[in-house]
């Protein structure tokens, strides 16, 4: 059985996740594995949407309706195309031994690995902008 590990479920890894299920289509020897601390992945480019309800009690149901457009659970982007998710944050990469620990103290072994694990928040230098600006990139995030 040849193992495939995708870390990470941000565009990088679910595109990765969703083209290796189309290529090895059918294959019983190839298992794709998705690992993300969450069980969504986040529409960022529409986190402005979710900030710009400011104001608006947490409670409200528009808050649910928001998250739901910008949360895309993995369930639904990968139904019926071979992918296992495992939802986890992994804590350790062993690359000799070729396995990954998650913070419950699970261990995934893994024959390739493609790390996508996202990137960090940037404010390119523009002077300000860190002291002031709402860093944000998750809903959470966007709902504060």
């Amino acid at each position: 059985m040849i193992k495939i590990l995708i870390l990470g479920g941000g565009f990088g890894g679910v595109r990765t996740a969703l083209d290796l299920t189309k290529k090895f289509k059918g294959r019983k020897d190839v298992k794709i594995i998705l690992v993300d601390k969450s069980d969504s992945q986040t529409f960022t480019p529409a986190l402005y949407e979710v900030a710009s309800i400011y104001g608006v009690d947490h409670q409200h149901p528009f808050h649910g309706k928001l998250r739901g457009a910008i949360c895309i659970p993995y369930k639904n982007i990968f139904a019926g195309k071979g992918a296992e998710l495992v939802q986890a944050e992994v804590t350790h990469i062993d690359l000799e031994q070729k396995h990954v620990v998650t913070s419950a103290g699970n261990s995934i072994d893994f024959d390739y690995l493609v790390v996508a694990l996202g990137a960090a928040t940037s404010t390119y230098g523009v002077p300000g902008a860190e002291e002031y600006a709402y860093k944000f990139k998750t809903v959470e995030d966007g709902l504060m």
